[in-house]
């Protein structure tokens, strides 16, 4: 069975290091770009995560900029965002900027992360269990 891929857009290596160490730690796959033109990349590439965790600013396309150009990728448009910022923007600037997303201050429990995620999975069937390896 292959293990879901949580997508990370951060321009802070450190930080994106942390989040994919917890990631890992709870059986997740994890893909990490520095910009949202580096994340759309792998989208066109065919990486299809299980979610995406986005920071606002960073260099070569931001994350205003990656959500638009999500939005109009048919095929990754609907995989869920998670808006990550210490800009101290507000919940409704955020709305306004990327649309419908989930909105996680920075600095974030690892707990406030890892329930976006789990919220993210698709349930689980017990058809689909039985059929897992």
């Amino acid at each position: 069975m292959t293990r879901p891929t949580i997508l990370i857009v951060d321009d802070d290596e450190g930080f994106r290091d942390a989040l994919a160490e917890i990631f890992k730690d709870e059986g997740y796959e994890v893909a990490m770009s520095s910009n949202g033109r580096q994340a759309i990349e792998l989208l066109l590439g065919g990486l299809r995560p299980l979610a995406i965790l986005l920071d606002v600013m960073m260099p070569v396309m931001n994350g205003a900029d990656f959500r638009a150009a999500q939005l109009r990728m048919a095929e990754v448009r609907a995989i869920p965002v998670a808006v990550l910022s210490a800009s101290g923007i507000s919940r409704k600037e955020i709305t306004a900027k990327f649309g419908a997303v989930e909105y996680i201050p920075k600095p974030m429990s690892a707990q406030t992360v890892l329930t976006f995620i789990e919220r993210c999975r698709p349930p689980r069937t017990a058809g689909r269990d039985k059929q897992d390896p």
